[in-house]
């Protein structure tokens, strides 16, 4: 009897302890959370959680950063009050102050002084006299008919905003104007999230001074002679010239010739390539990354770049230019003549067999009137649909990233490179190649039933033979 009972009171004890175990435990936790802003996002995507990269990058800050939020409080923006809390949380240069444009009016009038016209649910960053300011409503994209949240961008913005007005003077980027080419918008967001002011620029005078890059999106039409002598002026101060080609447009003979100059020529076709591809369509090719400082980013981190629609490329020895592959195909892929009338996407015994470069960067060492020294760079690719609104947006695939380290090094690899895709609401794409689709319609359909069945009939025999 006394061994039960002794039994029953051990046991007792040993739930007393367990429980108030629990308690203290959940006390701890409660003190952790509500000292370092630690929540549970429970989220499908993670909306509100802040990504290792933009933690790195918060790190770098060495000056004090003001984020002023106008709301009614943090409670009336709950879930965003806890995303702009591990901001603070990140680094302790970064402030968060919120204020009620009722209680505080004044806030707002001197704002709009100033010539800043802001509202309630409005974000600003502030550091050393430099500003952005964002509406709360621009994070969020909807599907076409507005039903349906489809990206949150909040933490893109953010950090961009941050480093942004504590970095200093952002670069410029010139976009050409006048020959039919076409800014998408997501590549302008995607500049600009990077500390690059951009601005259209049309080849009527030189080249202004301020310009650091200058981007000829797939121009429609040929520029003058006067148009190519302003960019040889350009690229002779040490400017960076990238140049995407439309694989439509054939005769540009004066673009072509000052190409040509610089060692870069384009070839009359489209690349397809039935095994490394994305969408199942031979035409959305998957590059192959050559040894770049463009490409370095990609050694240890396993993304495609993909380019649609591309055109091949040539390089031939240029005086004084140093010449460097980019992108390339696999040795599968297939090249056809632009005025091959076929329209179907398999390979055909005129087809040019691969691999085929797709991008290249060509650049000269040259020597400035005050006796300083500078780089002339020249970027070129055969595609336009490289930096389009579709590929940059797509996250299971490395062109945002692969555009924003073509931009840095046009800089000099100056500045950190942000590229934060917006968060997915719902299910991400994953991509899978058509070999690797294949390989694991093997494991799935042969190799794992096959061991299934092995392993059963082992087991089977074991037990027939007990």
């Amino acid at each position: 009897m006394k061994k039960k009972k002794w039994k029953k009171i051990r046991g007792a004890a040993v739930v007393c302890i367990v429980i108030a175990a629990v308690i203290l435990l959940n006390i701890l936790a409660s003190a952790v959370v509500d000292k370092y802003s630690w929540k549970l996002d429970t989220t499908s995507s993670g909306l509100y959680q802040m990504s290792q990269e933009s933690v790195d990058l918060l790190r770098t800050l060495d000056q004090p950063v003001e984020v002023y939020c106008i709301s009614k409080g943090r409670d009336s923006i709950k879930e965003f009050s806890e995303l702009l809390d591990k901001y603070a949380g990140a680094n302790e240069l970064v402030h968060v102050t919120y204020v009620d444009p009722y209680a505080n009016p004044a806030f707002l009038d001197q704002l709009a002084s100033e010539g800043e016209d802001v509202g309630i649910n409005t974000i600003i960053v502030e550091s050393g006299g430099r500003r952005r300011v964002f509406s709360m409503a621009d994070m969020y994209t909807f599907s076409a008919d507005g039903s349906q949240l489809v990206y949150f961008d909040a933490e893109a913005k953010l950090t961009s905003a941050i480093l942004n007005v504590a970095s200093g003077d952002a670069a410029r980027i010139g976009v050409l104007m006048g020959h039919g080419e076409n800014m998408p918008e997501e590549f302008q967001n995607l500049a600009m999230q990077n500390n690059f002011d951009i601005s259209g620029v049309v080849l009527n005078k030189p080249v202004p001074d301020d310009c650091d890059i200058l981007l000829a999106l797939a121009p429609q039409s040929d520029f003058s002679q006067e148009e190519t002598g302003y960019l040889e002026a350009f690229l002779a101060q040490g400017g960076c010239l990238a140049l995407f080609s439309d694989p439509t447009v054939k005769e540009l003979p004066n673009l072509d010739a000052l190409l040509e100059k610089w060692g870069i020529a384009f070839n009359d076709d489209v690349v397809f390539d039935a095994a490394s591809n994305i969408e199942s369509n031979p035409v959305n090719v998957v590059t192959y990354y050559t040894e770049h400082p463009i490409t370095e980013y990609f050694r240890s981190n396993q993304y495609y770049t993909v380019a649609p629609a591309a055109r091949s490329m040539a390089l031939a020895e240029a005086q004084g230019k140093t010449l460097k592959a980019v992108l390339a195909t696999s040795d599968d892929a297939y090249a056809r003549d632009i005025d091959t009338t076929e329209k179907t996407t398999q390979k055909l015994a005129s087809d040019q067999p691969g691999p085929f470069l797709l991008a290249a960067t060509s650049s000269q060492e040259i020597t400035l009137e005050d006796g300083a020294k500078a780089t002339a760079r020249i970027f070129a690719m055969g595609s336009k649909r490289v930096y389009s609104d579709e590929m940059l947006t797509l996250t299971s695939v490395g062109n945002a990233k692969f555009m924003v380290n073509l931009l840095r090094w046009c800089n000099d690899n100056t500045g950190a490179a942000v590229s934060i895709p917006p968060k997915q609401v719902g299910g991400a794409e994953m991509t899978v190649l058509p070999g690797t689709a294949y390989a694991l319609g093997i494991v799935f359909t042969a190799v794992i039933p096959a061991a299934i069945l092995v392993f059963g009939l082992r087991i089977f025999l074991r037990r027939k033979h007990l």
